[in-house]
């Protein structure tokens, strides 16, 4: 007895099935609308992901900045490519150390390019400054480590904004430093003196 196989009960053969048009464009349309949904939350997560790299990288080289100066024992600063007088720090930074011990910080020891400019990232800082202390007076555009760890004895903290280029202080950082040279990180911008998100 034979048997025959790919055969329905009444002996004729059945046709392999497939997507039909209709199944296919629904399934592409449902496609569609997920991604759709999946979009703006993917844009966030990108663009926390750079503020947060860009935090960690300006945290790594402040850290850099006050170790060496504490190695050395001169001063070393973190310097703003803009200049010590700006309080916009996006176009990038440099450690340099005074190894000549006569203020001109020759020895560069890393360099920063910053963040990205054309989509609307930017870092920002604010130090305040202690009248009644002596010395050398602190600007927005250099943040300076003396030989213990601390900051220049006019500044009574530093502060730095790292931004969202959608303008949400709430999801932005913060990152502040201490008379002593201790550093903090915190997500938020709100209560900071420098300027704003």
């Amino acid at each position: 007895m034979s048997e025959h196989r790919g055969l329905n009960p009444a002996g004729a053969f059945r046709p392999a099935r497939g997507f039909t048009l209709v199944e296919l464009m629904i399934t592409i349309f449902v496609a569609f609308i997920l991604m759709g949904l999946a979009l703006p939350s993917f844009r966030d997560l990108i663009m926390s992901n750079h503020v947060t790299e860009t935090t960690n990288a300006l945290l790594t080289d402040l850290n850099l900045a006050r170790s060496e100066a504490v190695n050395r024992g001169a001063q070393v600063r973190l310097l703003n490519n803009n200049g010590a007088s700006s309080s916009d720090w996006s176009g990038g930074w440099k450690v340099a150390a005074d190894t000549a011990f006569d203020g001109s910080f020759a020895t560069v020891l890393r360099e920063n390019p910053g963040v990205d400019v054309a989509s609307n990232y930017s870092v920002k800082s604010k130090v305040t400054v202690l009248a009644s202390a002596s010395g050398a007076t602190p600007t927005d555009g250099a943040v300076v480590f003396t030989g213990q760890g601390t900051m220049l004895p006019k500044a009574s903290s530093y502060d730095f904004n790292i931004c969202r280029p959608d303008s949400q202080p709430a999801k932005s950082k913060r990152i502040t430093i201490a008379l002593s040279g201790m550093m903090s990180s915190m997500t938020g911008t709100s209560g900071s003196p420098a300027p704003g998100c």
